[in-house]
């Protein structure tokens, strides 16, 4: 299928294996292919967050802000992931913006307009 970004919507389907002579339990899932998500499950591989139970990976800053950017591209008017973006750049000290550049490159991602004061200089050109 095709969405307003040109874009084909490509999906991964999840199929359950069901306990041997049982039709109980099978599941299929069918999840969106995002073409982000792989580079950041990568990446999180190295960012663990300590839950009290285990070290669990979690999303970087740069590829959470990757996320919200693309889904701002079908919804430009998602006032959280606006919020979200702008209070990542401005709360996060270390992040690595020759990586997010890439990716946003990468991608042709852009970001609103309204988030021009809130972005680090070197990323000021995605701003439209």
């Amino acid at each position: 299928t095709g969405n307003k970004t040109g874009r084909k919507g490509r999906v991964c389907l999840i199929t359950s294996s069901p306990q041997r002579g049982s039709l109980a339990g099978i599941i299929d899932i069918l999840l969106p292919v995002l073409p982000w998500v792989t580079e950041a499950v990568k990446r999180a591989q190295a960012n663990r967050i300590d839950l009290g139970f285990d070290k669990v990976p979690v999303i970087t800053p740069e590829d959470l802000i990757i996320a919200k950017a693309f889904a701002l591209l079908d919804s430009p008017d998602r006032f959280q992931d606006l919020d979200d973006i702008k209070e990542l750049f401005t709360g996060v000290t270390d992040m690595d913006l020759i990586y997010l550049k890439s990716r946003l490159e990468q991608h042709k991602l852009v970001f609103p307009k309204l988030l021009k004061k809130s972005v680090p200089p070197v990323l000021k050109k995605f701003c439209r």
